[in-house]
């Protein structure tokens, strides 16, 4: 039965008249001292009791609703005997003129209202909502936004909530609350449970990404269940992006269990794409069923790469192919026709690229798509800026640079170099250390001037013998300098390696080298002379040995 829409209370008069006689005589007695104060109180309350229990202090009016608002669940959940079973249920509440507003809801709910006055308006609303799809987003139950919404358009009144109660989305609990904090009385309609139960196959989730790059695959994930948990059950079910089919296949599923079906879509393309699964319930009398999900394809950034020639345009081809950019390649050599409208790209690359291998037309289109807002990257070469021919051109004033004309300046390369020489105790027969002296002072007297050299003598372990300096310094120090050199001690190589690459990093010079004289006679080498090499690879620095003896 509905309860009343209203209640209103008020005290009965008979209470009001007994309660004003009784006060006025305490009161008297009061003033002529016959009762004391505490007496007077508690005898007060007495009777205050009695007339309670003897009276009727209150009466109640009741006023029942003219209208009645009702939510009913069309969701994927809802079967459509458990909705028409529902449906039926609001005819008792056809009472003289009331009438029902019915709101279907699922995972939003309608703004088209039925108004039903009769039991002939139930059996057409039943009719109607064998298609609710035309009517919400019927893929989710999501009871809090329905209760939430209707306790906020019309307080105060009762509502009927015709449903499953599957929640899937949204919050209840919070718009309960809402509610009864806007004197709303929810009443939950449920005649027959076991109407609401697929005894059969049913798609319980349907996974796809929110988001996918334009031109990426997406993997679709759809899952099936079988409620009836005495036999396995085979169904057909499909799965489709937008209209094209992805897959199409019959799947049998135990009894109380779950099969999953995965399926990768082809190129996702840019914008919103649905994602739609369909169950035929081979159960009789079971309706199909579906359910859909959104993709937002993300359209890639096209990029225009016009390159000078192939060489130039490899590492930039890998670079932005692995970011995932969709990149249109053209090299200008004549082999490929080059676009004079941009309007299709996000940026235009101008690599490395010479102003007579562009078409006639090609910078005036540039400029107006720069101007319009489009994106223009210029990578410098010797066929770019006023090396490439586009001094007073369009494309200079679009740049933020200008552009000059070539400019030559000879120079002459430099060169940096040290000289390693062994002064271990093998070197002190057959005249080698002297013969390493020599060719130590013949080269520091062949470098130029403004060159750079220095001595490193080492045994077991390195020492300076000429700082790394300009060669004019250097010359008139050389001879005394090396003769200080005497052989003794062991051999060790790889420092003495070490202290002549960190002086050459530092070094300004164009070319940078280091010569070794040594009898070859140093222990065996391991892994750390093969990480010394790739040092001086990194550094640049290049690495002669000359056999002493």
């Amino acid at each position: 039965m509905l309860p009343p829409l209203r209640e209103l209370t008020l005290l009965a008069p008979q209470y009001l008249l007994v309660e004003v006689g009784l006060s006025a005589l305490i009161i008297t007695a009061l003033l002529r001292k016959q009762l004391k104060p505490i007496a007077a109180a508690l005898f007060l309350l007495a009777s205050f009791s009695l007339t309670l229990g003897l009276s009727r202090p209150a009466k109640t009016w009741t006023k029942s609703s003219t209208e009645l608002s009702a939510l009913v669940d069309i969701s994927a959940s809802m079967t459509p005997e458990g909705r028409g079973e529902l449906l039926q249920a609001l005819t008792p509440y056809f009472q003289g003129d009331r009438t029902i507003r019915l709101i279907p809801f699922g995972r939003t709910t309608s703004r088209s209202e039925f108004t039903l006055r009769s039991s002939d308006d139930v059996t057409d609303a039943i009719s109607t909502l064998r298609n609710p799809n035309a009517l919400v987003d019927t893929g989710d139950t999501n009871l809090g936004a329905a209760i939430q919404q209707e306790a906020l358009r019309r307080p105060g009144s009762p509502l009927l909530l015709l449903s499953d109660g599957y929640e899937t989305s949204g919050n209840s609990k919070q718009a309960a609350r809402l509610s009864a904090s806007r004197g709303v009385s929810v009443f939950p309609i449920i005649r027959n449970e076991s109407l609401f139960t697929e005894q059969g196959l049913s798609i319980t989730s349907l996974y796809a990404p929110l988001t996918a790059n334009a031109g990426d695959l997406a993997e679709v994930r759809a899952t099936i269940r079988n409620s009836d948990t005495t036999r396995a059950i085979e169904g057909p079910v499909e799965i489709f992006l937008g209209e094209k089919k992805l897959t199409s296949q019959k799947v049998t599923v135990p009894p109380g269990e779950e099969r999953v079906i995965t399926v990768k879509t082809p190129a996702i393309e840019g914008g919103l794409q649905r994602i739609r699964a369909a169950l035929s319930n081979p159960i009789p009398g079971r309706l199909a069923q579906e359910r859909h999900r959104w993709i937002s394809g993300k359209a890639r950034s096209k990029i225009l790469l016009l390159s000078g020639s192939a060489e130039d345009a490899r590492v930039l081809r890998q670079l932005y192919s692995l970011k995932g950019f969709l990149l249109e390649e053209i090299v200008a050599n004549g082999s490929q026709e080059i676009p004079k409208d941009f309007q299709s790209y996000t940026s235009v690359l101008l690599n490395n690229v010479a102003l007579r291998q562009l078409p006639s037309g090609f910078l005036g289109g540039l400029k107006r798509y720069v101007e319009d807002g489009g994106g223009l990257l210029l990578i410098g070469g010797d066929r770019s800026y006023g090396l490439g021919g586009y001094i007073d051109t369009p494309l200079e004033e679009i740049s933020p640079l200008k552009f000059v004309p070539p400019q030559t300046k000879k120079q002459r390369l430099t060169n940096g170099v040290v000289l390693l020489v062994d002064k271990s105790r093998s070197m002190a027969s057959n005249g080698k250390i002297e013969a390493a002296r020599d060719a130590a002072l013949i080269s520091v007297n062949t470098l130029k001037d403004d060159d750079q050299v220095a001595v490193i003598g080492f045994d077991s372990a390195p020492f300076v013998i000429i700082r790394l300096s300009p060669v004019a310094d250097v010359k008139p120090l050389a001879s005394r300098r090396l003769q200080n050199l005497t052989a003794a001690g062991r051999t060790d190589l790889l420092p003495a390696l070490a202290m002549a690459r960190q002086s050459l990093t530092a070094s300004p010079t164009s070319r940078r080298h280091i010569i070794i004289l040594s009898d070859g006679v140093v222990p065996e080498s391991g892994s750390e002379y093969f990480r010394e090499i790739d040092l001086l690879r990194q550094a640049g620095i290049t690495v002669s040995c000359v056999a002493v003896g």
